[in-house]
């Protein structure tokens, strides 16, 4: 059991068991993350959360105590560390899937919580649980000892537990993301597992890691952009690195703001939106057909200000971009006009603009800072704003980049609890047949006076072209959450509460993409490190 030189197995059978009381309680806080969004931060939630990490501990002490009996083995114990960490990888890649499932079971609200508990946690506890008992039964060498044998395993396992909560809690939670922190428990757990495992195992273990946590767009990136189309302008503007790329395969052309799109056209001069969200600007005109006068908060490529030029020719359409080069390359190479009598662009702050402008029956809020709205534009003091320059009809519409369920939708329903603080009637629309735990564009349309289903489609059977219909059939007409936060200047934690987004980003088809697909394992690493150094002060002072 014992090696001639550096680390015992000893050694690293109770530093495994003091890393196994901190992932769990890491795993626990951080899974109240991702069920709060949806289920709110109640007592139904911490307690279905507390009693299904204590019941898979509790399977994971007997079924420990009785493998062990049968038979022990320093690999044995490794291989239930690979285990672990391998289901706690997974549970924030499967996350939006299950609390989909459950809610479309239709459980009771009280009891909701419990069942998405038990299908990400219990297997990744349960075996975080086994590793004490069998690391006892490794450790133990006589009968005489068991007892201090086993008060030192237990300390260590206690120590471990308090320290991952006050790493996960005063560092983790507020530094990185809450998908990317419970995936680093993971690459953890992995990197503790393949202590003194042959070269090929390690390799091929982290070969699947990277497989699990990196998307593939990643990987693929250096192909997709050749088969994406060719770079044709770039340039560092004064508040983004603006790049303009053309696939003259299918007959586009796109703006990336810091390497995400923002906006794209059909080359051959059609104003079909390329992007499905900015169709859904269109549905507007089914809260108000009166619409004549619009404002868009946002340029872009101008893709929407272009298409209700051409399908609306009674109405005059303001636009303010904060970011002049951002104009430029819209009439340089987005067919944008340089002058039109009903087509206003002014380059300045939205929220400035709105300040001293007139009424409008339109207004269209479409302005990203990577992933994010930027935060002046979300609080309640700037729908406050937007209200007192909506016409009596008004409509305000906004695109948000979130999902309607799990933790990548806190902001979103604190966007909503914000918007009806002011304008009192807010409908959401899916801009994609997802699932509603995946991020997504989502379209939401706030008015002053209630509109029927019925009145809507009437309306836009009058007003726009027929392929607006459907997106009615992607209205959300489930319950929203009756908990959230309502932004005000001095407090709208805008870039933590879209943790998922702001430290993560999603592409087209909502799938997870790290900005930097290194984080988990570097926070791995960190976990290594900094309870490696713990570890080590224990044994020391002790």
């Amino acid at each position: 059991m014992m090696h001639r030189e550096g680390i015992s197995d000893i050694q690293i059978v109770r530093f495994i068991v003091f890393v196994s009381g901190a992932v769990v309680m890491g795993v626990e806080i951080m899974a109240s993350r991702l069920l709060a969004p949806y289920y709110g931060d109640s007592v139904y939630t911490w307690g279905s959360l507390i009693a299904v990490i204590m019941i898979a501990l509790a399977i994971g002490y007997r079924r420990g105590g009785k493998k062990a009996d049968r038979y022990s083995s320093y690999m044995g114990l490794l291989n239930l560390v690979l285990i672990a960490g391998t289901f706690v990888t997974l549970v924030p890649l499967s996350a939006p899937y299950v609390l989909e499932l459950v809610r479309e079971l239709g459980i009771p609200q009280m009891y909701e919580p419990l069942l998405p508990s038990v299908i990400l946690l219990t297997i990744p506890t349960m075996y975080l649980g086994m590793v004490s008992p069998y690391a006892l039964r490794l450790v133990a060498k006589n009968i005489d000892e068991i007892g201090d044998v086993s008060g030192s395993l237990s300390s260590l396992n206690t120590i471990g537990s308090i320290f991952g909560t006050f790493l996960t809690v005063f560092f983790l939670i507020p530094n990185f993301g809450t998908r990317e922190t419970l995936l680093s428990m993971g690459v953890f757990l992995v990197m503790i597992s393949m202590l003194r495992r042959g070269k090929t195992l390690t390799l091929s273990a982290v070969f699947l890691l990277i497989i699990m946590i990196v998307p593939g767009n990643i990987l693929l990136r250096g192909l997709r952009v050749v088969g994406d189309g060719a770079s044709i302008y770039s340039t560092e503007t004064p508040y983004s690195t603006l790049t303009i790329v053309e696939n003259k395969a299918v007959g586009t052309r796109t703006l990336y703001l810091n390497n995400m799109p923002q906006s794209a056209i059909y080359t051959n001069g059609s104003v079909t939106p390329v992007f499905r969200y900015t169709d859904y600007f269109n549905l507007a005109f089914g809260y108000n057909q009166n619409i004549t006068k619009i404002l868009f908060i946002g340029g872009g490529g101008f893709s929407g200000p272009r298409q209700f030029l051409v399908d609306y020719p009674d109405t005059s359409i303001s636009v303010v971009e904060i970011d002049p080069e951002v104009v430029e390359a819209s009439h340089r190479y987005f067919l944008v006009p340089r002058t039109n009598p009903r087509l206003k662009i002014t380059v300045m702050d939205g929220r400035k603009y709105l300040e001293t402008a007139g009424v409008y029956d339109l207004i269209v809020l479409d302005a990203y800072t990577h992933t994010y709205v930027p935060f002046h534009l979300m609080t309640d003091e700037f729908m406050a704003l937007v209200d007192s320059h909506l016409s009596e009809d008004g409509v305000f519409v906004a695109n948000v980049i979130g999902s309607l369920i799990g933790d990548a939708s806190e902001l979103l329903w604190s966007q909503v609890l914000t918007t009806q603080n002011n304008i009192p009637y807010v409908d959401l629309y899916k801009t994609k047949d997802f699932v509603d735990g995946v991020v997504q564009n989502i379209c939401l349309v706030a008015s002053k006076n209630r509109v029927t289903l019925e009145t809507l489609r009437n309306h836009l059977i009058e007003t726009v072209e027929p392929r607006h219909l459907e997106f009615l059939d992607y209205k959300y007409d489930e319950d929203y959450p009756v908990e959230g936060l309502v932004l005000h200047d001095n407090y709208a934690p805008v870039e933590d509460m879209l943790n998922p987004v702001t430290l993560t980003a999603y592409d087209q088809e909502g799938r997870l993409v790290l900005q930097n697909f290194l984080n988990p394992v570097l926070i791995g690493g960190l976990w290594f490190i900094s309870m490696g150094g713990l570890y080590y002060l224990t044994r020391r002072f002790s």
